[in-house]
């Protein structure tokens, strides 16, 4: 069998599996379609008059009819993705160009590109290359904007940043230089003065190390305004140096020799006059426990010292001593011309329960004693105790009632516990001349002496009663049967004699008078005798 013909508008519709061992030609303008899966192990040709649609086609090369007019997919019909697995091999002094209607595209690649041969690769747009850029060490790359994250040399020792010829106009950067090698150069062209013109700071990284020069290589001139210089210490502490003090330091003519006293510290060497500081004189470290830097020495001292306000110790002494002196044996004095006030009254004092001071000397004007429950200003703050304060006590006066020092109003003292007096006790003028012991006569006395003793006088002038008569004698018994005779009256008494020695006795007190005007008072232990109103011990 050669060939099958069908009426035109007609279908040849084959139903099965249709296996075609020799050629298969389909003529005519109506389309050969195959509904399911098909395997062609020959060759398909087909005119370029006509289309061939096919779905998902497997095949082992695709190969171009005509390699300067064929095209994969049209600008009609463009292929919506291209996976290839390997390679874009563009041969002879082709294009490849990658666009859409004559206009940039964007293009994502996710694995390698290697671009070979003398062709230059354009990219026409922004570019984004995540990946690694390799680049024959003969071409040139040419770009416009270009960002990156890391920009490494090829070769350390050969690879620069520009050119001689072709330099960049200028370089930005956020933070870091980092060179590794021993030197940055900054060179200009041969002839030309180069400026290095700084916004901002130039900082060493290592204080202690990094200089603006060299012994070997030091710069010309350096140029700074008039604020001054700036010395930094180790521990932070500023010193700077104005234009005028180098006009002053220049004119002095300091030489060579003088510098180095200055460095080493021999400033009688290098002036003879005051110096006239406008900052602060300030030890290179701070003293310790162990000991720290001086103003003077054991051996030289200043004579003098002058501040306008404060000295502040920071330790638990401010020792002021006369170590000469006293060896010596010589008076030490600090003498002040203001006063010396502390700084908690509640806990500072002058002089220690350890160490008092010897004496204390102050004026007639007095101690002022100042109770600090009352605001300064109220009357009873203060209470004063003055030289006339002491004498009063000493003389045995009264102290004044009042602040006033004119004051002599009399205070009535009040003692309690007792009271000694070694002297004698006056009392209105009039001075007691009893002895303690004829005072003590008057213990247990309980009301007035004089009102007690002329009652008793009084009492023991008038005359006793008499005795009473004895009772007579009873009369003797009759005999028997006969009446007793009449007992004997009985003698009368005699009458008692007018003021015999009768005696009184009140309250613990005995009274005794003689009748003849003397009565003696006794109350066991002392007699008093009072004779004609007198009184006689």
């Amino acid at each position: 069998m050669s060939d099958i013909y069908y009426p035109s508008g007609s279908e040849l519709k084959v139903h099965g599996d249709v296996e075609v061992t020799g050629s298969l030609t389909v003529s005519g303008s109506d389309t050969f379609k195959v509904l399911g899966p098909a395997e062609f192990t020959g060759d398909i040709t087909q005119g370029s008059s006509y289309d061939f649609e096919i779905g998902t086609a497997k095949v082992q090369n695709l190969e171009a009819r005509d390699a300067k007019v064929s095209t994969i997919g049209t600008k009609t019909k463009p292929f919506a993705k291209m996976f290839l697995a390997s390679e874009i091999d563009v041969s002879g002094s082709s294009t490849l160009s990658i666009h859409s209607d004559g206009l940039p595209t964007g293009v994502n690649i996710t694995g390698s590109m290697t671009v070979s041969g003398s062709s230059t690769f354009t990219v026409y747009g922004p570019s984004s290359f995540t990946g690694d850029m390799t680049q024959g060490s003969s071409y040139d790359f040419e770009m416009g904007t270009a960002k990156v994250q890391n920009l490494e040399a090829r070769d350390s020792k050969t690879s620069t940043l520009g050119t001689k010829t072709k330099p960049f106009s200028k370089m930005f950067l956020a933070s870091t230089i980092d060179i590794s090698g021993s030197a940055l150069t900054i060179t200009g062209s041969a002839g030309t003065n180069l400026e290095v013109i700084v916004g901002g700071n130039i900082v060493p990284m290592d204080s202690s190390s990094n200089n603006l020069g060299s012994t070997t290589t030091p710069f010309h001139d350096i140029y700074v305004t008039t604020a001054s210089l700036k010395y930094v210490y180790p521990d932070g502490t500023l010193v700077g140096m104005s234009a005028d003090e180098w006009v002053e330091v220049s004119e002095s003519r300091v030489n060579k020799t003088e510098w180095n006293n200055i460095r080493t510290g021999k400033m009688d060497k290098v002036a003879t006059t005051d110096w006239t500081v406008k900052g602060n004189i300030l030890p290179a470290t701070t003293a310790g426990k162990l000991g720290g830097y001086s103003l003077g020495s054991d051996k030289l001292r200043w004579s003098s010292v002058f501040v306008a306000s404060h000295i502040n110790v920071s330790g638990s002494e401010l020792i002021i001593s006369s170590p000469s002196a006293s060896a010596a044996g010589d008076n030490f004095n600090i003498i002040l011309s203001g006063s010396i006030l502390p700084a908690d009254s509640d806990n500072d004092s002058i002089g220690s329960e350890t160490s008092p001071f010897k004496d204390l000397y102050v004026t007639t004007g007095s101690i002022i004693y100042v109770d600090q429950q009352y605001e300064v200003g109220h009357a009873k703050r203060k209470t004063s105790f003055t030289k006339d304060d002491v004498s009063r006590l000493r003389e045995g006066k009264p102290l004044r009632a009042t602040e006033a020092s004119d004051d002599d109003t009399k205070v009535k003292a009040r003692m309690t516990g007792g009271v000694e007096i070694t002297g004698s006790f006056t009392l209105d003028g009039t001075t007691l001349t009893s002895t303690i012991s004829e005072l003590n006569y008057v213990d247990g006395v309980t009301s007035n002496i004089q009102t007690q003793l002329t009652t008793i006088s009084a009492s023991a002038a008038a005359g006793g009663s008499g005795a009473t008569g004895a009772t007579g004698a009873t009369g003797a018994a009759g005999s028997d049967g006969s009446t007793g005779a009449t007992g004997a009256t009985g003698a009368t008494g005699a009458t008692g004699a007018t003021g015999a020695t009768g005696n009184s006795n009140l309250s613990g007190w005995t009274l005794k008078s003689d009748g003849k005007g003397s009565l003696a008072i006794t109350d066991g232990k002392h007699t008093w005798t009072l004779t004609g109103g007198k009184e006689n011990k």
